[in-house]
């Protein structure tokens, strides 16, 4: 056991007995059981800023202008989250418009019952629809008699239709009984138009120029 000689606090290096180190080692430094100091770091030297205010009234303008200037059609507007879609403005839409449709009591149409129903197309006609024509179904006939280029074409007039409003095909109307044609073309001229009723009347055929009595020859 080791004792020391006097009082007083045991130092490491009065007790440790002195060795000499083998050939070439370096000597152990003396282990000191007292804690060494703490390091204080030194407060950085940081001079204080002088306030101005002119300069933060400057700064304050300068960001209230940046916040309020308009965004560019490219960019969003402040507050506007990134990617996100514009709403759309809304469409006005104008409310769907019924067709023309005369009004009054003329009666402007007659349905003509066939004796002789034919079928065609796939299609049972019963009946025949002679109706009066708007100005343009004239029209469009008109435009298929000169692009035929012949005044004499076999064209019909827009007035014959089925029940459903349809017109009625050629061949069908070729193909009616004689009997069945005869009642459709006497209710015709009751819904003609006065510039088909023209077409349809019988031009005079031209009367022969007059001719002299013939006078004896003089000798």
């Amino acid at each position: 056991m080791l004792r020391t000689d006097g009082p007083g606090p045991m130092n490491a290096a009065t007790v440790a007995p002195s060795v000499s180190p083998p050939p070439g080692l370096a000597p152990m430094p003396a282990v000191s059981s007292e804690p060494a100091p703490a390091q204080v770091p030194e407060a950085a030297a940081d001079p204080a800023v002088p306030f101005d205010p002119a300069a933060a009234f400057k700064a304050y303008v300068a960001a209230s202008i940046e916040a309020n200037k308009p965004a560019a059609p490219d960019q969003p507007a402040p507050g506007q989250q990134a990617g996100a879609a514009a709403p759309a403005s809304p469409v006005p839409t104008q409310p769907a418009i019924a067709a023309p449709s005369f009004i009054g009591s003329r009666v402007r149409s007659r349905t003509v019952a066939l004796e002789w129903p034919l079928s065609y197309g796939g299609q049972a006609y019963e009946a025949i629809v002679v109706a009066r024509p708007t100005t343009g179904q004239l029209a469009e006939y008109f435009d298929r008699l000169m692009a035929q280029r012949e005044a004499s074409a076999a064209l019909r007039f827009p007035v014959f239709f089925d029940v459903a409003g349809a017109p009625i095909p050629d061949a069908l109307m070729d193909a009616l009984d004689p009997d069945d044609t005869d009642k459709v073309m006497e209710v015709v001229s009751d819904f003609l138009p006065s510039r088909l009723r023209r077409l349809q009347a019988p031009q005079p055929e031209p009367s022969p120029p007059p001719v002299g009595d013939h006078t004896a020859q003089t000798s």
